[in-house]
């Protein structure tokens, strides 16, 4: 009997590093073919529009970040520099297949977004201790770089065109499929150079700070060398310039930057209750460079070397000090540089490259164990995974995974 599937719409939303882990290995799912070309669909026909799949992912593990209740501390105890989240939403517009003899050929175009925020986490220490150390010992040569800074958007698209053929009487299947994906727009905000350094002077007790600071902020596609944003106090309005942005639809169905990947992947039964899998996606992308003259630069630094008042007789305390306060506060504003100057900036995305084996065991139809190794690089969250896998399929429309992944890296 032919089967057709028809999915309208599926919402799923998990918390992993990356990719969905979550739906890999589920039967009847479409978006495994974009994991491995190879799956059996187990339809005659498919058509899935209006899918979204949304993941998470932390560098640091919920019980180091709140370990006690002094977030600062916890972050400043942190065994990396960063504490990075990263994230990415996928919206599968539209994905249709169909069988054609010992063929099943499917095409589709997905929307992608991934955005990543890195923290430094000497920021905290700072927040948290100053010039001292956890100790409370205050050092006037205290040396703070807080440059791990950055924030990052990507958005992109995917259209794709993919074939399968069946071997060996349905026991070995084949498949490949070519991607053309295409760069919409982005945004790189990061920190050249930001530091807090301490200096002690002839004078016991007393220090000069220096406080230098080089941010970049890019976006392609979504701010232009004519919008006016000459200094800090302009960034509010930097939202309704990007909603009024009519070119944005455009610049991210058509985008002009775009590359080329291919995705190759075998499934085999060698005997009847085993299953293997393998696939290999982003061979062949080149790296997309992008380039904008209307990135931002905020650069400057400032010197702070405190204020000394001397009372006079004819003096009231209060006004006096509180005059000293406000010019000393004051020359400090005034060498602070707001101002936002245009240069030309460029980076380059990478499409990720993925790696999939996977052993299944059947115990009973379509029910199975097994194990599932995955990794990924050049991209925004690499990783590399060993699980063990499982599937119980508890009824003709209902299906339960359960896994549990090992990180090794």
């Amino acid at each position: 009997m032919k089967k057709i599937a028809l999915l309208l719409l599926t919402i799923v939303t998990f918390f992993s590093n990356a990719q969905n882990l979550t739906t890999f290995g589920i039967y009847g799912n479409a978006n495994n073919l974009t994991h491995n070309p190879a799956v059996d669909p187990l339809t005659s026909f498919h058509l899935n529009f209006t899918g979204l799949n949304t993941t998470l992912g932390l560098n640091q593990t919920a019980g180091d970040i709140f370990a006690t209740t002094d977030l600062l501390a916890n972050l400043s105890n942190l065994n990396s520099n960063t504490l990075s989240l990263t994230g990415e939403t996928c919206i599968d517009i539209l994905h249709l297949g169909f069988k054609a003899g010992k063929n099943y050929v499917f095409a589709g175009y997905t929307q992608n977004i991934a955005f990543g925020l890195d923290f430094d986490n000497d920021l905290a220490h700072f927040a948290k201790y100053g010039f001292g150390d956890g100790n409370g010992n205050l050092n006037y040569n205290y040396q703070g770089d807080f440059s791990d800074l950055g924030v990052s958007l990507d958005v992109t698209n995917d259209v794709f065109v993919g074939l399968q053929r069946s071997l060996m009487e349905k026991k070995l299947r084949l498949g490949m499929s070519a991607h053309k994906i295409g760069y919409g727009l982005g945004m790189r905000m990061q920190a050249d150079a930001f530091s807090i350094n301490s200096t002690a002077t002839a004078v016991p007790g007393r220090n000069n700070v220096n406080v230098n600071y080089d941010f970049t902020l890019a976006a392609p596609n979504l701010l232009f060398t004519n919008d006016s944003i000459p200094d800090l106090s302009e960034l509010g309005n930097l939202g309704e310039i990007i909603s009024n942005r009519i070119i944005l639809l455009s610049n991210i169905l058509s985008p002009s930057n775009t590359t080329t990947a291919f995705t190759l992947g075998a499934s085999y039964n060698p005997i009847e209750k085993v299953s293997l899998q393998f696939s290999i996606s982003g061979l062949g992308a080149a790296p997309i460079t992008i380039s904008t003259d209307a990135a931002k630069r905020l650069v400057g630094g400032v010197a702070i070397d405190g204020f000394e008042y001397i009372s006079n007789a004819s003096d009231t305390l209060s006004n006096a000090l509180r005059n000293e306060v406000q010019n000393f506060t004051e020359g400090i504003s005034d060498e602070l540089n707001t101002n936002l100057d245009n240069i030309t900036f460029s980076y380059e995305y990478t499409v990720p490259k993925v790696t999939n084996a996977a052993m299944n065991y059947h115990l009973r139809g379509q029910t199975y164990v097994g194990f599932h190794y995955t990794s990924r690089n050049n991209s925004i969250r690499d990783y590399e995974y060993l699980g063990f896998t499982s599937l119980l399929w508890l009824h003709k429309n209902i299906q339960l995974k359960g896994a549990y992944y090992l990180t090794m890296n």
